[in-house]
């Protein structure tokens, strides 16, 4: 337990924060060690916020506790057969620690042979450019490929906005339904907003060619740039940093909840039309983003990734679905969802129902409310 001991974990570095959070990574190695014979543990790595030494805490009374996920990836030296095998169990105990711990504990393997061939992507160069090894070599990760966070594709971030945007949507449904009731209600729609307001700033840093894993510096960075209606969101971006790491959460008014998820969603459709007007090389007109003919760049590219879509597509969709919009069973079921977001999440941007039914692959439905519950059903698979 020794890397443990000698690490922190949370950008506010309170004792007894850092204590609560230290005894969790302990129950969890422990839990991994027997879990994982030792000849084929190369390492336990915490990822995420706590694994780049910024995570955040709630103090309630005297008493310290985690408000993020524990995020792990675990290095197995074995075959892709043992390696699924292990995921299997290892699925299962982390719905045990989740119970054990309060939060919720999510374990994905690595096969040690393939690190060299993993995937540029922003989930894995923060990986490699923020994370405690827990158990094993403090070196494992070495193999990983450079993964410098300059040379990310924008695509990378279209599919943060997507998560993003869609707890938005989240929001929305539960304003409509009036379940903003209650703390930890109130509690769960301030994070949502925080979580869509930090990627905008992370999508303005990604396009200036500035993007860090550390959150320090990314307020940094943000502080130096400028565009149309700045000063509002900066004062929402502030807000969420310290209801983020701060010891409580800073929710919304009572009836206000509404008015400030319109501007959160107003500040989120600009940063997606920034990030696609860079990637693009022109601005997007939301109507035209939901057909499947402006490529929204997820997935893999070339024949073989193309080839890949139509199997995905096929294989979620259905032969006679797929054949019946043949413009989208070429592209990455990812790109249904970035597709219809903008207009799901303001109506008054007119993008045609039609359009955003097909994408959806529900047939001639022109009722809102199932299109919003289709793309959160196929979120919840391609997010």
């Amino acid at each position: 337990m020794e890397q443990v001991n000698r690490t922190v974990f949370t950008l506010g570095r309170q004792p007894g924060a850092e204590d609560r959070i230290r005894h969790d990574q302990e129950i969890v190695t422990r839990a991994v060690e027997k879990a994982v014979p030792e000849k084929q543990m190369k390492g336990l790595i915490l990822a995420g916020g706590y694994g780049r030494r910024e995570g955040g805490y709630r103090k309630h009374g005297e008493k310290y506790f985690p408000m993020n996920d524990y995020d792990y990836f675990i290095v197995i030296d074995g075959s892709k057969e043992e390696c699924l095998a292990f995921h299997e169990k290892l699925v299962h105990l982390g719905h045990e620690l989740t119970r054990e711990v309060g939060v919720e504990v999510d374990f994905f393997v690595l096969r040690h042979a393939e690190l060299p061939r993993l995937e540029y992507s922003l989930m894995y160069a923060e990986l490699k450019w923020g994370h405690v090894v827990l158990l094993g070599d403090p070196l494992v990760l070495a193999d990983m490929a450079p993964m410098p966070l300059e040379g990310l594709d924008l695509s990378e971030f279209s599919r943060l906005l997507m998560n993003r945007g869609s707890l938005l949507l989240l929001n929305s449904a539960a304003l409509e339904k009036n379940e903003v009731k209650g703390f930890e209600a109130r509690e769960e729609f301030a994070r949502y907003l925080d979580k869509a307001i930090v990627a905008c700033a992370d999508v303005r840093l990604a396009v200036a060619g500035t993007y860090n894993t550390s959150v320090l510096v990314r307020q940094e960075k943000l502080a130096e740039l400028t565009w149309e209606g700045d000063q509002e969101f900066r004062e929402d971006f502030h807000r969420a940093m310290d209801s983020r790491y701060g010891p409580e959460a800073i929710l919304i008014p009572e009836g206000q909840e509404r008015a400030v998820l319109d501007r959160v969603v107003g500040q989120w459709l600009q940063a997606l039309s920034h990030l696609e007007t860079a990637r693009l090389g022109s601005a997007p007109v939301w109507s035209s983003y939901a057909m499947p003919r402006v490529s929204k760049g997820q997935g893999r590219k070339g024949l073989l990734g193309i080839f890949r879509n139509l199997l995905v597509n096929i294989r979620d969709f259905g032969l006679k679905e797929s054949l019946k919009n043949i413009g989208w069973i070429r592209r990455y079921p990812r790109e249904r969802l970035l597709s219809v977001l903008p207009g799901l999440l303001n109506p008054a941007l007119e993008v045609p129902l039609d359009a955003q039914a097909k994408a959806l692959a529900v047939g001639g439905a022109q009722d809102r409310d199932v299109l919003i519950q289709r793309y959160l059903q196929l979120w919840g698979r391609y997010s």
